[in-house]
């Protein structure tokens, strides 16, 4: 084989493995992103009431009453 064609062949596999790990990444911060979006609502309505994130978290005595 010619030099020149095993050259070119490496390349299109380091550029299509480029291709494949981007396309990986972008998948996965798409469905990460998608499961934070999803989550958020839940705790939207306290947070906006309570001025912060940690305080609308459920006291443990509160979590105990609801049992």
């Amino acid at each position: 084989m010619d030099m020149v064609i095993i050259v070119e062949i490496v390349v299109g596999l380091l550029v299509l493995a480029g291709a494949v790990r981007f396309a990986m990444r972008d998948a996965r911060q798409r469905r990460s992103a998608s499961l934070q979006q999803q989550s958020e609502p839940e705790h939207t309505p306290e947070v906006q009431e309570r001025g912060s994130e940690s305080e609308a978290e459920p006291h443990p005595s509160e979590v105990a009453d609801r049992t």
